[in-house]
């Protein structure tokens, strides 16, 4: 019989340790070596599409290991991007300094509207409806106030340098970004992994029991709210510097959070790598239908459509995502997800081919 491939052997969830860390080395290999061996427009397209997968996976640290559903994170990416606008196009600071300024205005911002939604005597959908209008306060301020460049938004201008973070190419962007997503890849681990996600977890699963066992519940999210708002705040300030050019109705719109809040759920909320692989392919995906011939907006109108096809789809045959589903991680861990499972699976097949056997008496005359 033809032995599996090992992408089939990877997607059965076969695949040992070692071997899950020689595929990881491949791809990370051909992601470093890309400029010298792809094109230039699959550059700069992978750049974008791997920061949509860098804010899939900063809002799946609280949407994701937290289980808090905020839908305002569009907010905390308008305050990055503006940061550096605004120091840089009004004052003529670099952005470098604009990075920390939204990275302290998204902490104050978080740490407030965790307080009010988390220990206020709230109910219902607070954290949910707190950050929604949160964004769009942000976006009305921004369209009204004219310091901050009103509807047309703020344009700075182009300085090639390392010391404005504009470049003439797309290969020094697209290295920030591919080490934006190592660096959030390994906190979303080293959380996921360590007391602070077991802990997240159980709140997620069932936060009455968590808090009847002592573990701090509201001071836990909160501190996942934050740094997912940090994080966040850093993805506007690289599109802002990607970009050179910002307005309220983009980076504060809601689209960035149901785009964030989308992929992590396909790629699969609570995993690693998931959201990350989750918000590129949906980036991509629409990208590919927009920039369609098809006249009259049509392809951005297909585009929403097989998004919500492809949620439905997931949410249907794969509810942990496409993450879980290939790597057959259904329970946490190497062993339960994969060995386990690959057994389980090996055991079932021999079951079904094996020949029937009849009564015991009917081997004696």
């Amino acid at each position: 019989m033809k032995s599996p491939s090992w992408v089939g052997r990877l997607a059965d969830g076969a695949m040992d340790l070692p071997q899950r860390r020689i595929v990881l080395v491949v791809l990370a290999v051909a992601a470093v070596t890309l400029p010298w061996w792809g094109s230039g427009s699959l550059v700069d397209v992978l750049t974008i599409a791997l920061l949509h997968g860098f804010l899939a996976s900063a809002w799946n640290i609280v949407g994701g290991l937290a289980g808090q559903l905020s839908v305002g994170h569009a907010g905390f990416f308008g305050i990055g991007a503006y940061g550096v606008a605004f120091l840089y196009a009004r004052l003529g600071i670099t952005p470098y300094v604009g990075i920390l300024a939204g990275l302290s205005v998204a902490v104050i911002g978080a740490s407030v509207l965790g307080y009010m939604s988390f220990w206020l005597p709230f109910g219902g959908f607070t954290f949910l409806l707190l950050t929604l209008g949160f964004a769009e306060l942000l976006r009305a301020v921004a369209r009204t106030v004219e310091i901050f460049g009103g509807a047309e938004g703020l344009m700075f201008p182009f300085n090639p340098g390392l010391t404005t973070l504009q470049f003439r190419q797309g290969t020094p962007y697209y290295f920030i970004v591919l080490g934006m997503v190592a660096g959030i890849l390994i906190i979303t681990k080293r959380i996921r992994n360590g007391s602070f996600g077991l802990r997240l977890e159980s709140i997620r699963e069932d936060e009455g029991a968590a808090v009847a066992a002592g573990i701090p519940a509201t001071r836990l999210k909160l501190a996942a709210f934050v740094i997912s708002a940090a994080l966040t705040s850093l993805g506007g300030a690289f599109y802002a510097v990607l970009f050179s050019f910002i307005t309220p109705d983009k980076v504060f719109s809601i689209d960035f959070s149901v785009a964030m809040i989308t992929g992590s759920l396909i790629g699969g909320r609570g995993t690693v790598w998931g959201p990350v692989v989750g918000g590129a392919l949906l980036w991509s995906l629409t990208e590919a239908m927009v920039r369609l011939p098809l006249g009259s907006g049509l392809g951005a109108n297909i585009a929403i459509m097989l998004n919500g096809l492809a949620l439905i789809v997931i949410v249907h045959r794969l509810p942990k995502g496409i993450a879980p589903g290939l790597s057959g991680e259904f329970v946490r861990g190497h062993l339960e997800g994969g060995i386990l499972l690959s057994r389980l699976r090996a055991a079932s097949r021999m079951l079904k081919n094996s020949e029937p056997v009849g009564p015991a008496c009917d081997s004696y005359e």
